[in-house]
């Protein structure tokens, strides 16, 4: 196996409080489809690897505005709030995080094209 995400967070920068804020949402709303510990299985993105992440405006557009509803990703504006679409944006940095840390750990380098 060889895995087909390019781990590229930006720095964590909110509270131990947000981050379980967001895995609790994440738990709720997202991973169903997103998968367990935001590791999806690649038929639906893997929000780890996502250039959204740095950006909270567009992660928000995204999650809460609906800017990527045509391709699949529905709008939650009405299932979470704001705050808790930052909290989830955090805890997915997190998971990230640790995805990289353990990539670099076994020397493991995503597929390329």
């Amino acid at each position: 196996w060889i895995p087909a995400v390019v781990f590229n967070p930006p720095p964590l920068t909110a509270s131990p409080e947000t981050v379980a804020l967001g895995f609790a949402t994440y738990q709720d709303v997202c991973m169903g489809c997103h998968g367990l510990n935001a590791v999806s299985g690649l038929l639906i993105p893997d929000l780890r690897g996502s250039a959204y992440l740095w950006s909270q405006t567009d992660w928000e557009a995204v999650v809460r505005g609906g800017q990527l509803k045509e391709r699949g990703m529905a709008s939650f504006a009405e299932n979470i709030s704001a705050e808790q679409s930052q909290a989830v944006r955090a805890y997915v940095i997190q998971q990230a995080h640790r995805a990289q840390a353990l990539q670099n750990a076994t020397g493991i380098a995503p597929a390329s094209d």
